[in-house]
């Protein structure tokens, strides 16, 4: 009964773990095990349906709003409302934008889509929420790394907030729609309430924001005599697109990946988001490919982050587990170095790993495969020659050393005063 119970708190509600704490002298016992088919927790009733009334303030506030801008979380993926926001987007034409984790829930090529917002987020999505008139958080936390500084975000706006937990609403920042339920049932009710929405009154809005992405869009300055992470990153999605399914580690990778991956659907995106788990790409990878044995499996990750669970290639050895790790190489701890060039004027401490392992011969040591990528030219081929070895590869990227993740909001700055280029010293 208590596991029963535990898996039903962990896929419900706010979805997370359960600890499980059993004895050794239960462990150490035979007897039958009955496990039953349905279990109701008195205390434990997540609410599911939103307030209708709320719902329909909510929606009243769109329909007069002149720049309103949807914020998508997590929640939209674990909900699995994925088509839903899709829907949403679509049928009313706001302007959207994406956290971390909710990469991939609008295609990246999608209209309304102006990126990921935060510290590393896209000069429009950033703006967006900075200039907007009512935000809608449409299963989200407003942690910091999305924020910047709280009393600057969304300044001029009325929020509105959607979540599962009712512990979330109002953490953070003061909402005026506050909504308790499953984002899924209260995506429905409200295309109900929006299908008479025109959206010609935000024409003006959402050409603003499209300037505003077209004259500050990612970028970066290629080169001829290094490769540069983000290129890798692209060439990456212009060789797999949507037949890969993308993991990282936590750093300078995991941020190129999200800014410059060309995701289409939800869950192609796997990383350990606000809980900074270095290790955490591995093991994801290793388990998506158990469940998505169509999909290419390419673990973006660093050279301080592939050590963290290295023991893992033990696991896809023997289980015959094929997935490629790509190793972007700065021998450097990239996003501390970062930082401490930034704001702490190049004192940099315990972050050269120039003293590393010689990463193809370790992955060969476990019975993988590997290669070295020093030239643009061999990564396209090496790549190609990882996939079809169909065993546990590394692909370890010699790249730039002192390239930096930009645009970036730097601690305690607001949202709108983002470093879009690094200063020359």
């Amino acid at each position: 009964r208590i596991l029963k119970e535990a898996f039903y708190i962990a896929k419900s509600g706010r979805q997370g773990p359960v600890l499980v704490d059993i004895p050794k002298d239960i462990t150490g016992t035979l007897g039958e095990f009955t496990y039953p088919n349905s279990i109701t927790l008195q205390s434990y009733k997540p609410t599911i349906k939103g307030n209708p009334r709320q719902i329909k303030k909510l929606c009243e506030a769109l329909i007069c709003a002149k720049k309103p801008l949807l914020y998508i979380g997590g929640g939209a993926i674990l909900s699995n409302a994925g088509e839903d926001v899709r829907e949403l987007a679509h049928r009313t034409g706001i302007p959207c934008v994406e956290t971390l984790l909710a990469r991939g829930v609008l295609a990246h090529n999608d209209e309304n889509l102006l990126g990921m917002l935060g510290m590393h987020g896209s000069y429009a999505a950033n703006m967006a929420v900075s200039e907007c008139d009512l935000l809608v958080c449409l299963g989200a936390r407003f942690d910091d790394r999305v924020t910047g500084r709280l009393s600057d975000f969304a300044k001029g706006a009325k929020i509105a907030h959607i979540d599962i937990d009712p512990s979330s609403i109002g953490k953070i920042v003061s909402v005026d729609f506050p909504i308790v339920g499953d984002l899924k049932h209260i995506l429905v009710d409200m295309m109900i309430e929006l299908s008479t929405y025109n959206s010609e009154h935000i024409a003006e809005w959402k050409a603003y924001l499209h300037t505003l992405a077209k004259q500050n869009p990612l970028t970066y300055t290629d080169s001829t005599d290094s490769i540069k992470p983000q290129w890798v990153v692209q060439k990456i999605g212009e060789m797999l697109g949507d037949k890969a399914i993308i993991t990282t580690d936590v750093g300078q990778h995991q941020m190129w990946a999200a800014q410059f991956y060309p995701f289409s659907f939800p869950r192609q995106f796997l990383t350990s988001g606000g809980l900074g788990t270095m290790g955490y790409g591995l093991p994801a990878a290793l388990g998506a490919k158990l469940a998505r044995e169509d999909k290419h499996i390419i673990n973006i990750t660093g050279d301080g982050s592939i050590l963290m669970n290295i023991q893992e290639l033990m696991t896809c050895v023997e289980y015959n587990i094929p997935l490629v790790s790509v190793i972007l190489n700065n021998n450097y701890l990239g996003m501390v170095r970062q930082w401490q060039s930034f704001f702490y004027d190049n004192r940099f401490s315990h972050v050269d790993l120039s003293m590393q392992p010689d990463f193809i011969k370790l992955i060969e040591s476990f019975g993988g495969v590997g290669f070295r990528v020093e030239c643009k030219e061999a990564f396209e081929n090496a790549l190609k020659q990882a996939l079809a070895a169909k065993k546990v590869a590394f692909i370890e990227v010699i790249v730039d050393r002192h390239e930096d993740v930009l645009p970036m909001v730097p601690t305690g700055g607001a949202l709108h005063e983002m470093i879009l280029h690094k200063k020359q010293k």
